[in-house]
C-alpha cells in the first residue's frame, strides 16, 4: 500500500495485521465503550476527496463515504489524492491509555467487481506524528456488515491521540472507479474485568511423551502490572486427563500445561477458562521416535 498523504514519506514501518477480528468478542457486560462514531451523525468528521453523508442501509445507521477515483486529480503536489475521512480529537478524547482495542463496522460497495486485497484503511496520529499507526481492512468484502477489532498495545505515544482516520490508496484502484464504505461503528473498548480473548496451542501435532503441552493466550481487562488467574485443562471424549492454574498479565503471553504421564495417542482438547467463559482449542498427540525409550 502506499502511504496516506498526510504521512511523512520517511516513515519506513508500519504494523498492517489485525490482531483480533470478530467472533471473540466477550458478553457486553464485560465491555466499556467510547463511541468515535455511531452512524447516526457524522459530527466532527471531515471528508477529503470524497464525501460523507449520514444514511440507513439494511436498517443500520451509518455514515456513507463516497469516492469517485480520479487519477487526473488530487492535492498538490500529489499525482493521487488520498481520499479519506478523518477527525481531529479534542483534548479530552486524546488519551487512550486505559483502552484495548479500537471497533469498526464497515460495508462496502463499488462499481467494479470486486475489491482489492488491501481495500481501505484505519489510521491514528498521536503526539504530533502523522499516520503513526495503521491497519487495513483485508478480507472485506463487497454487500455485507463486517466489522474489525484491532489490538492498541503498540499504539505509540497513546496518552496523546491526535486523530483518527479512514483511507483508501487511489493505487489500488482504478482510474473512475466508485467507492461507498458505510461505516457504522468506529469505538474504543475496554474489558472491565479479566477476560480471555485468545487461545492458541504452541502445536496441534504434539509427542505423547513430551513433559509439557504450550499455548499461547491474550487477556485483557487486567489491571496495569496485575495479573489473573485462568484455569487449564486437556482433556479427550469429555474425560479431564490433566488440569492446572496459572496467573496470566494484560496482553499476549505464553501458558504451559504439565502432562503427568505420557497419555494415549489421538484427538484432545485444551481448555482454558476465566472463570466466566471458556476457549477449546484442538491438539492431536503423536507417537515419539523416543517414546519408551531413553531421550
Amino acid at each position: 500500500m502506499l502511504m496516506p498523504r498526510w504521512r511523512p514519506l520517511a516513515m519506513l514501518a508500519v504494523l498492517l495485521f489485525p490482531l483480533i477480528r470478530a467472533g471473540a468478542a466477550a458478553p457486553t457486560d464485560d465491555l466499556e465503550r467510547l463511541a468515535l462514531l455511531h452512524g447516526r451523525s457524522a459530527d466532527g468528521w471531515q471528508a477529503v476527496e470524497g464525501t460523507i453523508t449520514p444514511t440507513t442501509l439494511e436498517g443500520t445507521p451509518a455514515i456513507a463515504f463516497r469516492v469517485e477515483v480520479n487519477w487526473l486529480e488530487g492535492e498538490k503536489g500529489y499525482p493521487i489524492g488520498w481520499p479519506r475521512m478523518q477527525m481531529s480529537l479534542p483534548k479530552d478524547r486524546a488519551d487512550w491509555r486505559k483502552w484495548e482495542r479500537i471497533r469498526v463496522k464497515v460495508y462496502a460497495r463499488t462499481s467494479r467487481g470486486s475489491l482489492p486485497h488491501q481495500p481501505f484503511g484505519l489510521t491514528l496520529s498521536a503526539g504530533g506524528r502523522n499516520a503513526n499507526w495503521e491497519r487495513d481492512f483485508e478480507g472485506l468484502g463487497l454487500g455485507r456488515w463486517q466489522e474489525y477489532v484491532f489490538d492498541l498495545s503498540d499504539l505509540a505515544l497513546r496518552d496523546r491521540v491526535d486523530s483518527v482516520g479512514l483511507f483508501i490508496s487511489e493505487s489500488n484502484y482504478r482510474h473512475g472507479d466508485v467507492l461507498e464504505f458505510f461505516i457504522a461503528d468506529v469505538e474504543l473498548l475496554r474489558y472491565t474485568r479479566p477476560t480471555l480473548i485468545s487461545l492458541e496451542p504452541r502445536a496441534k501435532l504434539v509427542f505423547a511423551d513430551d513433559r509439557s503441552l504450550g499455548a499461547a493466550v491474550t487477556m485483557l481487562g487486567v489491571p496495569a502490572g496485575g495479573s489473573a488467574p485462568i484455569q487449564v485443562r486437556l482433556e479427550k471424549d469429555g474425560q479431564v486427563f490433566t488440569r492446572s492454574h496459572t496467573e496470566v498479565a494484560e496482553g499476549a503471553g505464553l501458558i504451559s500445561l504439565r502432562l503427568p504421564k505420557p497419555p494415549p495417542t489421538g484427538d484432545y482438547t485444551l481448555v482454558a477458562s476465566d472463570g466466566k467463559r471458556e476457549l477449546r482449542a484442538g491438539v492431536k498427540l503423536i507417537t515419539s521416535p523416543w517414546q519408551g525409550g531413553a531421550r
